[in-house]
């Protein structure tokens, strides 16, 4: 998919909330409303790093961007009924309150390792809601778990599209730093369910880097 996203920068304060105008927090449970916007941006320069992972093409790039929200299309693959979702972002990190991104990086230079993106707070949790969305990207392709409205989980198989991220080294003051992504996403329960998903977004993101051994 031939989408190309971008993000600002900006800094996690010490207390885990986010710098500047984030916009609507919540509390990450999913919202049955419209879609609304897609939070999907243009570029309009070359991007600082360029990753390739299967299908799934990450950009690294110096723009601003606000959070706005994240957007879940996910389509019953037997009856073809499409449910929309909304999902506010997160006002403060380290827990979370909303929706929010993570980037991992090496500790040898800001080389890109794996992207997190999360639809509800507290990822990872057996609790998650119905609608949640926990989805990882690295090289050796996506994984995750979409939530299933009888609260099982419907396992990530195959993910395309784009995520924007900002450079991890000049974060300004006074921005929040926001991953924006276009995707599509398939997952499979257990029990046979399956769902092909669209997600947009524009986030906050968190990074952090591996530690050395010296």
């Amino acid at each position: 998919m031939g989408l190309v996203l971008l993000a600002g920068v900006a800094v996690v304060g010490c207390s885990g909330a986010l710098a500047g105008d984030p916009g609507t927090g919540g509390s990450g449970v999913a919202g049955t409303t419209g879609a609304g916007g897609s939070g999907v941006g243009g570029s309009g320069g070359t991007p600082e790093q360029s990753y390739t992972w299967g299908d799934v093409t990450v950009q690294i790039e110096s723009l601003a961007s606000s959070p706005t929200s994240l957007g879940l299309w996910a389509t019953d693959d037997l009856t073809g009924e499409t449910t929309e979702m909304m999902f506010p972002v997160a006002t403060r990190l380290g827990p979370s309150n909303g929706a929010y991104a993570r980037a991992l990086y090496g500790c040898n230079g800001p080389v890109l390792q794996s992207v997190d993106v999360y639809s509800c707070a507290d990822p990872g949790s057996a609790t998650m809601a119905p609608g949640c969305l926990a989805a990882s990207f690295r090289e050796t392709g996506v994984t995750g778990d979409f939530i299933l409205p009888d609260a099982s989980h419907c396992v990530i198989t195959a993910g395309s599209g784009s995520l924007g991220l900002p450079s991890p080294a000049t974060p300004p003051p006074a921005q929040v730093a926001t991953a924006i992504g276009g995707l599509t996403l398939d997952c499979a329960s257990s029990a046979g369910a399956r769902r092909h998903m669209t997600v947009s977004f524009a986030i906050p993101v968190q990074a952090s880097f591996l530690l050395c051994n010296r």
